[in-house]
């Protein structure tokens, strides 16, 4: 669990992940959900999988401690990547947002250049999010930031 409230400026949460890799025909929600997976905790400040061929998952639990509800936003520092999706449930529902060198401007979570997503927590709520990284370009190397 990452605990958070609006005092923390910026904080990397590399090692506070979890990821998996799933073959491109299964890289799907469902099959990241399914409980058979063999989920590996990051032990390393940034995220790094140089020879990674199949889509990447990661996976983490927020939770805002502030006295308000507060928007974090979650950034990558590498921008060259072809995509990225972030799944979570709210009210019942998967929400998706995505990001990335393929994904135009208009359809992004945010309109910037680096790959980011807002994440809107009430206070004491707590999500996991879930993070699909997909690209040609197979270093993967970045810091994850929220």
């Amino acid at each position: 669990m990452i605990y958070l409230d609006r005092e923390i400026d910026k904080l990397n949460i590399a090692k506070k992940i979890d990821y998996l890799s799933l073959p491109l025909t299964d890289s799907t929600l469902m099959h990241a959900l399914s409980p058979t997976n063999n989920w590996k905790k990051n032990d390393w400040n940034t995220i790094h999988f140089p020879d990674e061929k199949n889509p990447m998952w990661f996976r983490f639990t927020l939770k805002n401690i502030d006295s308000t509800p507060y928007t974090y936003y979650l950034l990558f520092s590498s921008p060259v990547i072809d995509r990225f999706e972030i799944y979570f449930l709210h009210n019942d529902q998967w929400i998706s947002q995505q990001t990335g060198d393929q994904i135009i401007q208009k359809n992004r979570a945010l309109f910037s250049h680096i790959p980011a997503f807002p994440i809107i927590l009430n206070t004491n709520e707590s999500r996991t999010i879930y993070v699909k990284i997909k690209s040609e370009n197979q270093l993967f190397f970045f810091y994850l930031h929220l």
